[in-house]
């Protein structure tokens, strides 16, 4: 599935788009005088071709052929997105979504906007899957028509902070609490010393595991930070907190992130780290418009690299002597997982 920009050329393709898509599943919602109205109204060669003039208009592609059309306005406080829609032939193909991410990520820092029609439950939920939220309602733009609800998504790629469940684990949001756990994780030797927090083992006999200030005024702000995505790794079996696990290093403009993963010791060996791993970069490549996840993990911890491996990253480098650990110098491995990749395409 490619996305890109409308062309002129691509005109007679978009309208098609939205003349089937209209036909194929409003009339059962608002009858079929409202659909030819709405057609005529905004379906018309002289209300699309402005949007694709101004390069406000996408396109989904699938084997050279356009399935899917997006068109949209950036104001001074939202984005309004007024069409989205998808070829009946091609939905579930992913179309939609790759469409309305990229719509969210081309509104940077605005709020994005959208209305649907009262009734049509199937975008209602493709909507609150990505974030959205029920705002209001608003009447017909014509005249007997059925009521619009209102939509909006925050601005931030990760302002949403979803629970996924797998069937080893749940990643969960931080709750209250969260932190003491957390604090002992952190300061376990294995933790501190794969992870390259310490430089040396007298760092780690320092370690008390007792949260401080500072650790506690971080795990209770993760969730209301809109650029990164912090969640809690939860064992399903015992219902403890195990560890967490990481997308930050936001580079938005070229579509990457980092990852990062640490599991306490009631965490490891049980491939609870491969498959919260799978489950955050398949959340992250569907409901966002990322291009790649990138990760380093220390040459003395293979155990990891073959998690990362199992999960989908690609080895591609190695920086040299990274890190420094009891007088010793360690190299860093650089592995990534692109969108290509994962969703195919």
């Amino acid at each position: 599935m490619r996305v890109r920009e409308a062309r002129v050329d691509d005109l007679d393709a978009v309208i098609h788009v939205g003349v089937t898509t209209w036909r194929a599943t409003y009339p059962p919602i608002t009858g079929e005088a409202y659909v030819e109205e709405g057609i005529v109204k905004w379906w018309s060669p002289e209300a699309v071709l402005p949007g694709i003039q101004n390069r406000r208009v996408l396109v989904a592609e699938a084997d050279d052929r356009v399935v899917a059309m997006a068109a949209y306005t950036p104001f001074e406080d939202h984005l309004m997105l007024w069409k989205l829609y998808v070829l009946p032939e091609a939905q579930g193909s992913g179309a939609g979504r790759e469409l309305l991410t990229e719509v969210i990520a081309r509104a940077g820092d605005l709020p994005v906007r959208l209305t649907h029609l009262v009734g049509n439950g199937r975008a209602h939920a493709v909507y609150e899957r990505l974030g959205f939220v029920e705002t209001g309602m608003e009447t017909s733009p014509i005249d007997g028509g059925p009521e619009e609800i209102v939509m909006e998504r925050p601005a931030g790629w990760f302002v949403s902070k979803p629970t996924l469940l797998g069937e080893k684990v749940e990643l969960r949001p931080f709750a209250e609490g969260d932190v003491e756990t957390m604090a002992r994780i952190l300061a376990d030797p294995e933790v501190l010393r794969l992870t390259g927090s310490v430089n040396s083992t007298a760092e780690i006999e320092a370690e008390t595991g007792v949260p401080d200030q500072r650790l506690r005024e971080w795990y209770a702000t993760r969730n209301a930070q809109p650029d990164r995505l912090d969640l809690a790794v939860v064992d399903r079996a015992s219902g403890a907190l195990v560890g967490e696990i990481v997308l930050n290093e936001l580079d938005a403009s070229n579509r990457s992130a980092n990852f990062r993963i640490l599991l306490g010791p009631d965490g490891r060996g049980r491939g609870l780290g491969t498959e919260a791993t799978r489950l955050i970069v398949d959340h992250a490549f569907r409901t966002t418009a990322l291009n790649r996840i990138e990760l380093c993990v220390y040459a003395f911890n293979p155990r990891a690299r073959r998690t990362y491996e199992k999960a989908g990253f690609t080895v591609e480098g190695v920086q040299r002597e990274a890190l420094r650990y009891d007088g010793e110098y360690v190299d860093a491995i650089v592995m990534s997982r692109l969108r290509s990749e994962h969703l195919g395409g």
